[in-house]
């Protein structure tokens, strides 16, 4: 075989593409496309699928190089290496070594390791100004004796090639787009305009989004930061809001043993680096609370959205707090990532009558009652919803609630003693309606001068609804709930059927 070394490498690698069945075709290019041939692996006769189900013989690009002696290594132009990195077909780099009888044939495939380092090259070039000088480095790689196919070679190839889990090229467009990005991708840095405090008040959602003086984007790949020519010469709003972190605020109202539990959302200050974490400032946002700590002092802010409609836990947790007087002592307690800080005692928030919002946590009560005892998972109701329903609502707790009743009526002549009263009460009010089915037993029967007088014991509840619509709509469900009742009540002579207390009431007008 006469020519020079890289004419009988080449010529060397063809025979040995011949005699294992691979077709070969040279490129007619002179090295300029990066590869010297192109070669097409033979079907795999053991596929024993559909010929129309086998996937194709693979298909491979080569550079074949050569030399006389040690180091055994391939010198690329950086422009070739960053196409056979770019490529999604295989590249083979082919190293054959002497032309007598003791001829070897290392090979390496241009995969993860090639690729990583041919992309960081290309970087580097980048960023110190020779970008459109690729073609004038070299990329060296070095074989080492596991790089030794003299006896293996094509059916290596294939292997190498088959060994790769998937599809090849997404696995290789996968290694392109993720090799050098492990601290991140694109990168922006935002100057604001403002004060500290303005900074710091942004941070804790106090105001919107400060002015932004400058804005720049980069890329960063393999520690190396360029800028980002896909942002450039473009025009942003920029608006950004801080992220808080859950909390929990517990508060104890004067000398009561309940707490009031808010969940809400913690914003805390990073940029005021120079304080302590004791004295770094703070928001809690509650939703009707907002908590600030700012230069050592707690300020609590209060707010009561009227027509909000919300779970009853949640409402009945802001008429608690409406209903302190200035008077209470509202001890705080803040919990959030695990730690518990104790706020001190804030200062109960300054609204008017907050004995009539205490009323009106009351019938809040009440209606929560129900609601455990008829499970609505949507049951949501605001503070208009309440005062819409008025008088109606006021009854119902009191006719539910009151630990005693008195009733005075004109008995029949013939009544037997009366030990308990069964009647059902109803209230619409937010779209809903509830229902209770109330049992009473009898402390006290009298009759005086013509008149009965009962002294009734507190209300069990025997059977709730909370139903969507009015009571009118639903009383015909209702009515067999209350019949089963009665019916468990057993012998009429021992109980008083009211039926529906507030049509009794209209009906005699009598003292309830």
């Amino acid at each position: 075989m006469s020519g020079s070394l890289p004419t009988i490498a080449e010529r060397y690698f063809a025979l040995l593409c011949g005699e294992a069945g691979v077709t070969c075709n040279r490129s007619s290019d002179e090295d300029n496309a990066g590869w010297d041939y192109v070669i097409h692996f033979p079907h795999d006769l053991n596929d024993n699928r559909p010929k129309d189900e086998q996937p194709a013989p693979e298909t491979a690009f080569v550079q074949v190089k050569s030399t006389n002696s040690a180091p055994f290594a391939v010198q690329l132009k950086l422009s070739n290496a960053l196409r056979m990195a770019k490529e999604s077909q295989p590249y083979f780099l082919v190293l054959i070594v002497g032309t007598g009888k003791g001829r070897r044939v290392f090979a390496r495939h241009f995969w993860v390791d090639e690729i990583e380092t041919t992309l960081r090259r290309v970087r580097h070039a980048d960023v110190s100004g020779h970008r459109d000088r690729l073609n004038r480095r070299k990329l060296t790689v070095r074989l080492a004796e596991d790089d030794d196919h003299t006896d293996d070679l094509l059916a290596w190839m294939q292997s190498t090639i088959r060994a790769v889990r998937g599809n090849y090229p997404a696995a290789k467009t996968a290694i392109m787009g993720s090799v050098g990005y492990e601290r991140g991708n694109t990168k922006f840095a935002v100057t604001f305009k403002g004060s500290p405090d303005e900074i710091i008040d942004w941070e804790l959602g106090l105001r919107s989004t400060p002015t932004v003086s400058s804005l720049k984007f980069t890329r960063e790949r393999f520690g190396i930061v360029l800028p980002d020519s896909r942002f450039a010469g473009r025009s942003f709003d920029i608006s950004i809001e801080p992220v808080g972190q859950p909390c929990i605020v517990a508060l104890r109202r004067g000398a009561q043993t309940s707490t009031i539990t808010l969940t809400g959302k913690l914003y805390a200050s990073a940029l005021a680096s120079s304080v302590s974490d004791g004295e770094r400032p703070w928001r809690a946002d509650l939703g009707c609370l907002n908590l600030t700590w700012r230069s050592g002092e707690l300020r609590a802010s209060f707010n009561l959205e009227f027509s909000e409609r919300m779970a009853l836990r949640d409402l009945l947790n802001r008429l608690m707090i409406a209903g302190s007087s200035r008077q209470d002592a509202v001890a705080a307690t803040l919990f959030t990532g695990g730690e518990r800080i104790e706020l001190g005692v804030l200062e109960a928030p300054d609204l008017a009558n907050a004995s009539e919002w205490n009323e009106i946590t009351s019938w809040v009560k009440t209606l929560a009652i129900m609601a455990e005892a008829h499970p609505v998972n949507d049951l949501k109701l605001s503070i208009s919803d309440l005062v819409s329903a008025g008088i109606w609502l006021k009854r119902f707790h009191e006719l539910f609630a009151s630990s005693s009743m008195r009733i005075e009526h004109t008995p029949n002549e013939d009544d037997d003693p009366t030990h308990a009263i069964l009647y059902r009460l109803r209230c619409d009010l937010g779209g809903w309606c509830t229902f209770a089915i109330v049992r009473r037993d009898v402390a006290v029967d009298t009759v005086r001068q013509g008149k009965r007088t009962l002294y009734i014991k507190p209300a069990e509840l025997l059977e709730a609804h909370v139903l969507r619509g009015g009571w009118k709509e639903n009383i015909e469900r209702i009515l067999p709930a209350y019949q089963r009742q009665v019916d468990a009540m057993g012998d009429p002579t021992f109980f008083w059927d009211m039926q529906d207390l507030e049509d009794w009431i209209a009906s005699t007008r009598e003292t309830v």
